[in-house]
């Protein structure tokens, strides 16, 4: 059955901000091209993911960017929700990692970060992966609105 598009608000507010590395226009992205063996099978978990990055003052970082306070104007700005819905999970506590640091992680689960998962529609989530430790302010359960 064909469901109509969700149409859906941004993440971020303000101005400078822009899409990364993310769907669709180039197919070489890394979101678009990787993929992870789950249950015998392979998934393209993160065709549609956006990185979003914010440019202030000409730039999208300080330094050389190793560092995750060099991400200024990105690492730490507030999100919204994109759509009304209900969190349907929502971890926080996780350490952060440092940009194009190779993380070693005790579980496949600890990928994603802090993280918090939206049920915007039956079937439908909308997923923030990667979030600064110590800034999910959401519980499970809990009604969100986009505004």
């Amino acid at each position: 059955m064909r469901r109509a598009p969700i149409v859906i608000g941004s993440p971020v507010r303000g101005s400078g901000w822009y899409d990364g590395n993310g769907c669709c226009a180039d197919p070489t992205s890394a979101h678009r091209t990787t993929i992870l063996a789950d249950n015998g099978t392979y998934v393209t978990p993160e065709i549609f993911a956006i990185d979003w990055i914010r440019v202030v003052d000409g730039a999208v970082h300080t330094g050389n960017g190793s560092q995750l306070r060099d991400w200024r104007g990105t690492y730490g700005a507030p999100l919204y929700a994109v759509a009304d819905g209900r969190v349907v999970a929502a971890v926080d506590g996780r350490p952060d990692i440092a940009p194009g640091a190779s993380p070693l992680l005790s579980a496949p689960e600890y990928f994603t970060g802090n993280e918090v998962v939206l049920k915007i529609a039956p079937g439908q989530y909308a997923v923030y992966f990667h979030l600064k430790r110590s800034s999910v302010r959401v519980r499970v359960g809990q009604r969100v609105r986009c505004r």
